[in-house]
């Protein structure tokens, strides 16, 4: 199976786990407003299993933002020339790379601390809440060091040739 296709399917995956995230929060929520104003009892748990929802969805959206590039950029500034697109491609990317390396790093320190303290609805491990940042955080280091090298060697054959071609037409 090659990068591109194993790269879909990822995605697609990710989409449903959203999806399945996503219908689910909003329906224990509809639920749980219901049981509240009709029949005025309410689930402990469902605040949490809402907030738990949300927090998996927000970092997995992230990261699929981070590998697809569909962030907000300047790029109107940053595209004047190859050089000024290759200096800020390589600078975020080293940005991502750094902030997921202290999210990782930090939250896993954090985890190792509280993470088995129980939450008082669900009774489940308070690292329901911080595994999604730190496995995040590993994966953010990881495309901002990749993106990083790639961007560099592009510019560098692409400069390469330029010179190469230069040659070739004197």
């Amino acid at each position: 199976m090659d990068l591109k296709k194993a790269i879909g399917i990822a995605q697609k995956t990710e989409r449903i786990v959203l999806l399945i995230l996503g219908i689910g929060a909003t329906l224990i929520m509809f639920g749980n407003a219901v049981g509240r104003y009709l029949f005025h009892k309410t689930a402990v748990w469902a605040e949490e299993v809402i907030r738990m929802a949300f927090v998996w969805g927000m970092f997995i959206a992230i990261t699929d933002a981070f590998i697809t590039n569909d962030h907000i950029g300047f790029r109107n500034l940053v595209d004047k020339t190859k050089v000024t697109r290759m200096l800020s491609d390589v600078i975020y990317n080293i940005v991502l790379a750094f902030v997921g390396f202290i999210l990782a790093f930090y939250g896993g320190q954090y985890n190792a601390i509280t993470g088995m303290i129980p939450l008082s609805g669900t009774n489940w491990p308070t690292a329901l809440f911080q595994i999604p940042g730190i496995i995040a955080g590993w994966a953010w280091v990881a495309i901002g060091l990749t993106r990083t090298v790639i961007i560099i060697k592009q510019y560098y054959s692409t400069n390469t040739n330029d010179n190469t071609n230069k040659e070739i037409n004197k």
